[in-house]
């Protein structure tokens, strides 16, 4: 797994984010977990792109596929929803993870991400 983090977010909150997606990932079944594991990911401030400045997170199939997960984006919305952190980062990787996985909105709503 690749890690690409923003040196500019909160060391915290990217320690925080960072510790959960490990978790999560140790816990997602074997073949999954190699997939996962494969796939590089990004944990950013937020996302600088108009028009984009609620976006929790992004997938992008490249050369190197990557999930971004837009941290302060995502601590901030846990603050106004009475949220918790590690939850809605677990739930924005896993629905960014289904998209590489094929997976459309429609499935991932239906699946609850």
């Amino acid at each position: 797994m690749r890690d690409n983090s923003d040196p500019e977010s909160s060391s915290e909150t990217i320690a925080a984010a960072r510790q959960t997606l490990y978790a999560l990932i140790a816990r997602l079944p074997d073949e999954l977990r190699e997939e996962a594991l494969r796939i590089g990911y990004d944990l950013r401030k937020r996302c600088k792109g108009p028009g984009r400045e609620d976006t929790l997170g992004d997938y992008v199939r490249g050369t190197v596929p990557v999930i971004t997960l837009y941290v302060e984006t995502i601590k901030d919305e846990c603050v106004e929803q009475g949220s918790d952190f590690q939850r809605e980062i677990e739930t924005t990787y896993l629905h960014e993870f289904g998209h590489h996985l094929g997976l459309g909105e429609g499935e991932l709503e239906k699946r609850g991400l």
